[in-house]
């Protein structure tokens, strides 16, 4: 779960993530994302072969900043 304080950034690339999903409920060409505030957790529906890719999560506090990648295959 996350802190009070956390910054959470969602980047997308089909081979690197180059592309900022940053908006709680955003529709990007028909794919719906919804960021969980609690979490930080992105739901992606709708989705098609052109979002495989690597799409990668930033949590930023006070003390650190970490990073997680996942290849996302549609």
């Amino acid at each position: 779960e996350l802190q009070k304080h956390n910054v959470i950034l969602w980047m997308f690339g089909p081979l690197s993530p180059d592309t900022f999903l940053a908006e709680i409920n955003i529709t990007l060409h028909k794919i719906s994302l919804r960021l969980d505030d609690q979490t930080g957790s992105l739901t992606i529906t709708n989705s098609r072969s052109t979002d495989t890719g690597v799409y990668q999560l930033q949590i930023t506090n006070s003390e650190e900043t970490s990073y997680k990648r996942y290849n996302v295959y549609v």
